[in-house]
């Protein structure tokens, strides 16, 4: 999604306009239905889209008249809508719509301002756009936070060295979270706008920024830059082609190794919820390598989520959902070596990973995801000592809880084996438990062979499946 500048001998239009992805090539796009333009009178563009495609924030430009010298001025403001499910009140029917934008309000906004071009963090958490504003001589870059009761926070100026004493423009972070590409007059460049990248360090601070050089900087006004979720194609703005000064064209370049983002994961999926309320669930990643968490919000409407994550060639990542009342859950992703990283077409790694929860209750067994054991041994794997570490966390938080674990096997080989097996499985996930500081009085074992498949036994894929360790809640208080 973008926008167009459509002129007359009067002035300039921008509408907010759609093209799409024809194999080869966009085609021209067409302009976006209402609640976007809708007023012949008012621009809308400078787009940014969540990463799950539910949430737009745009610049919409009316028209006023200036109470300094009473001259007919343009006021731009960011605005937030919201794709739902429901009934739309422009036709009455029940459908997916994107609801009427709302001015983000005064923390972000100024009356007699310019706020555009905003720039969404793939966590919805931090939002950069530009502005010139009261107190400032030119275009600066900005950043806001969101709140916790889903307001945004009031906007701070990035200052050095990202912004300088010129005017500085048109903010894309990456999905990294950490690479932002942005363009300037101030810095040295080549000449007009040049588009730069720096990348956030640890503490929050940036490093200097640097010019992304030739071909894509010119003596002329290269902005708008975009750059794919893998990092390898950029898409910008530029009028170096010879046309005046006014006229832009959209162009893309392949982005050389040195000025891309660092490699992101993209895991998406839907979490069916089974007698339990999603309400403020969310999606929470952990990088096992770097530690570091991030939380995605689940969409109420349909139980969907998006979300990214920062990583190196095979890091491995737990991925699970929390929320008021549910029960423990968790999966394992593992990232690709850097050849078939390096080797991939276009596009980024894409995980779909449905991640179903349910109530936690007393009574009720649930299933341990990538609890795996070396061929007919009771030896915990590494890649499963990764849940376990992390469910021995969420039994210290959850200190009043005492579990059983239960093991169960298929049905191939004989059934007294099966039985033994998984009996000294179950123990070989208490005594691990306990080792992580679990209290052995909160934890029992069971191991129940190949006597209570929840699959036919027939194929693999069923038998995969009854091959499980599950936990029951034994009791809460």
């Amino acid at each position: 999604k973008y926008s167009i500048a459509q002129t007359d001998k009067v002035r300039y239009i921008e509408k907010f306009v759609r093209a799409q992805w024809q194999g080869s090539d966009f085609d021209e796009g067409v302009p976006m239905e209402p609640p976007f333009n809708k007023d012949p009178d008012m621009n809308y563009g400078g787009v940014t889209v969540s990463l799950d495609n539910k949430q737009l924030y745009i610049t919409i430009c009316k028209p006023y008249i200036s109470k300094y010298d009473g001259q007919r001025r343009t006021n731009c403001d960011i605005y937030g809508a919201h794709y739902v499910h429901g009934v739309n009140s422009r036709n009455g029917a029940e459908e997916w719509h994107w609801t009427e934008p709302l001015n983000l309000g005064p923390n972000v906004n100024t009356p007699d301002g310019w706020e555009s071009q905003p720039s969404l963090s793939a966590d919805g958490k931090h939002l950069y756009f530009s502005s010139w504003r009261e107190g400032s001589e030119k275009i600066d870059i900005y950043v806001t936070e969101k709140q916790a009761d889903g307001s945004w926070g009031e906007a701070k100026n990035l200052g050095k060295p990202i912004n300088s004493a010129e005017n500085d423009k048109a903010p894309f972070i990456h999905s990294d979270s950490k690479t932002l590409y942005f363009a300037s007059q101030g810095h040295t460049g080549l000449g007009g706008f040049d588009v730069y990248y720096a990348r956030q360090r640890a503490d929050g601070t940036w490093e200097a920024p640097v010019n992304i050089g030739h071909p894509i900087n010119t003596d002329e006004d290269e902005h708008g830059f975009v750059v794919s979720t893998d990092g390898k194609t950029v898409y910008y703005a530029s009028n170096h082609l010879g046309e005046k000064r006014t006229k832009l064209n959209i162009l893309s370049f392949e982005l050389y190794k040195e000025a891309r983002p660092e490699k992101v994961v993209l895991i998406k999926g839907k979490v069916p919820a089974e007698n339990v309320a999603l309400g403020r669930a969310k999606v929470e990643i952990k990088n096992m390598r770097t530690k570091e968490i991030n939380t995605f919000d689940v969409d109420t409407n349909d139980g969907t989520y998006a979300a990214i994550v920062t990583v190196k060639p095979q890091d491995k990542v737990l991925l699970k959902v929390e929320g008021e009342g549910i029960a423990y859950n968790s999966r394992v992703v593992e990232v690709p070596a850097e050849k078939e990283l390096d080797e991939r077409p276009s596009g980024p790694v894409t995980q779909k990973i449905d991640m179903p929860v349910a109530r936690e209750e007393e009574g009720a067994a649930y299933r341990l995801e990538d609890i795996h054991y070396e061929t007919n041994s009771a030896e915990i794997s590494l890649r499963s000592k990764l849940v376990l570490d992390d469910f021995a966390v969420y039994l210290q938080k959850r200190d009043k809880l005492k579990v059983a674990i239960y093991g169960h096997t298929d049905n191939v080989g004989r059934s007294a084996e099966n039985l033994t097996l998984s009996t000294d499985r179950a123990f070989s996930v208490k005594a691990y438990l306990e080792s992580k500081g679990v209290a052995a009085a909160r934890l029992t074992f069971k191991g129940y062979g190949d006597t209570r498949p929840v699959e036919s036994n027939l194929t693999e894929e069923g038998r995969a499946k009854n091959r499980r360790t599950e936990f029951m809640i034994l009791s809460m208080e």
